[in-house]
């Protein structure tokens, strides 16, 4: 398979589990990832593993969630792409393109340099260095990466990024262990205790939009990383096993962390419940959905994990209802 490719645009997640990158990998990786994404950190440790297997690759952070990268950040990808494919010989050089993709990634360090973020600069001037190593004459990017590269307030930076980043792991790794220890005692603990537990207030209060960019940024992620959990991957585990009052109480905690998505997550449980064969608690769920917003009637009708319920009164009444709401 990996002979039949040549580049990769990963966009939010990287390798499969149970299929790491190797050395000697023959095909060019370019990640893109939000920077309030839950697989922010994913994406950056695998953008570092990539270089110490010496693969080509490339990651760019976006402002924004888990969601595909937006149209700038695609064509950038195609963009280093083509040049990739240029130093390599699989397409014919055009130096007249590698010095214009060149002149204008120069312009975007320098306006973060005059920006005053230095650390990311240096950084972009370094990758455009070695990305342009051998089409262009790269003097313009070499001068001010040794340049930046030189000042302490770089390195301080760079090394204050890493602590935080490590820190950040750490605390998603507790977090994680106590939400899922919470889950699994017998019984669980109540709601609130669990909030608690998990530091939500202080999250909160961290992501607020007055907070420091870093401090904001990494409290908006951990909680992010705790809501897909609590939405999504541990209701649809515990309904698989029919423990639905694990999965319900799941759902309410990912209610509690986003008020505003838990439509969509009491949705998930309706259509994990109807495929586990519960389907007065899918109906159950789906109400929920409907009362805490959820207004997608199409997917409702169109969804294939709801197909047991199309011929339920509750499911029937439930439909009816959507439709006869007005829109907005």
């Amino acid at each position: 398979m990996e002979g039949d490719v040549t580049g990769v645009i990963a966009s939010g997640a990287g390798f499969p589990d149970g299929s790491p990158p190797q050395k000697g990998m023959r095909f060019a990786v370019f990640g893109a990832v939000g920077n309030v994404d839950f697989n922010y950190g994913e994406m950056r440790r695998l953008d570092r593993t990539l270089g110490k297997l010496g693969a080509t690759h490339r990651l760019a952070v976006f402002e924004g969630g888990h969601s595909w990268c937006p149209a700038p950040v695609c064509q950038e990808a195609v963009e280093w792409m083509e040049i990739q494919a240029m130093k390599e010989g699989s397409r014919a050089r055009d130096l007249a393109l590698a010095e214009h993709l060149f002149q204008d990634a120069l312009a975007k360090a320098s306006a973060m340099e005059k920006a005053g973020r230095t650390a990311q600069a240096f950084l972009r001037y370094s990758e455009i260095s070695e990305d342009f190593s051998g089409l262009v004459d790269t003097n313009e990017a070499d001068g001010p990466r040794a340049r930046l590269g030189g000042l302490d307030v770089v390195r301080k930076e760079r090394a204050v990024e890493d602590r935080r980043e490590e820190a950040e792991a750490r605390l998603a790794d507790r977090l994680w262990a106590d939400l899922t220890a919470a889950l699994l005692s017998d019984p669980p603990p109540p709601l609130r205790a669990i909030v608690n537990q998990l530091q939500v207030t202080r999250l909160r209060h961290d992501s607020a939009p007055e907070r420091p960019e870093p401090e904001r940024l990494s409290a908006r992620r951990l909680l992010e990383q705790i809501f897909v959990q609590t939405a999504f991957y541990l209701p649809r585990d515990f309904a698989a096993k029919h423990d639905f009052l694990r999965a319900e109480l799941a759902i309410r905690l990912a209610g509690e962390l986003k008020p505003e998505r838990a439509g969509a997550a009491w949705y998930n449980l309706a259509c994990f419940r109807a495929t586990a064969g519960d389907r007065k608690g899918a109906l159950d769920s789906l109400r929920s959905a409907v009362k805490n917003g959820y207004r997608e009637v199409e997917a409702i009708e169109s969804d294939p994990d709801l197909a047991s319920l199309r011929e339920e009164k509750g499911y029937r009444a439930i439909v009816a209802d959507l439709k006869g709401r007005p829109t907005s």
